[in-house]
């Protein structure tokens, strides 16, 4: 949807009107690959990964525990009384329902941190093009992945490589200016 409401408006700003047309400044961006190339993108991104790799040890390292369990229950079946046999399988079962609910519950914590990062990284990378679009004169800057249409005569400045190393560049004087804000000589306890 909002890719169809982004053409729409580019499409209404395509349409030549008197004296307006002439100062269309039109860019694109294609975010992915800035998301993929620049050093915030990747530092998200091993964020991500980092983050998801905890989480699958603790499932992996669950899941082994529940197998060995299993099989030495298996091991053990035939020499088991009905009421030990009872209370080894209810000890499986309980184990396997935790386990599940584990699995479930690190999902949802990996797709809600998954989230959060991407939107951090998106919102400075919205910023960042803003920035530039109003400090170069653009009228509008599309991602590329919404353009739908565009003739092979006219397509709009492309900004990627550009925004790529500029949003490295960025997020550099940002950490400069925070070392520099704060006191020298303090240290955080």
């Amino acid at each position: 949807m909002k890719r169809y409401v982004v053409s729409l408006v580019f499409a209404a700003l395509m349409i030549p009107a008197a004296g307006w047309s002439a100062d269309l400044k039109v860019g694109s961006v294609d975010a992915q690959k800035v998301f993929e190339e620049s050093p915030a993108g990747q530092k998200a991104a091993k964020s991500i990964n980092d983050f998801t790799a905890g989480k699958q040890k603790v499932v992996d390292k669950e899941r082994r525990e529940l197998e060995k369990m299993e099989e030495e229950y298996t091991k053990q079946q035939g020499a088991l009384s009905a009421d030990a046999k009872k209370e080894k399988e209810e000890a499986l079962r309980k184990r396997l329902a935790e386990y599940q609910q584990m699995a479930v519950t690190f999902d949802r914590e990996v797709k809600r941190n998954r989230d959060k990062v991407l939107y951090d990284f998106d919102q400075g990378l919205q910023e960042h093009i803003k920035t530039l679009g109003e400090k170069e004169g653009f009228t509008v800057i599309l991602d590329r992945r919404a353009i739908l249409y565009l003739k092979d005569t006219y397509y709009p400045l492309d900004l990627t490589e550009r925004l790529t190393r500029d949003y490295k560049e960025l997020k550099e004087a940002e950490a400069a200016e925070k070392s520099a804000d704060k006191p020298a000589g303090k240290n955080k306890k």
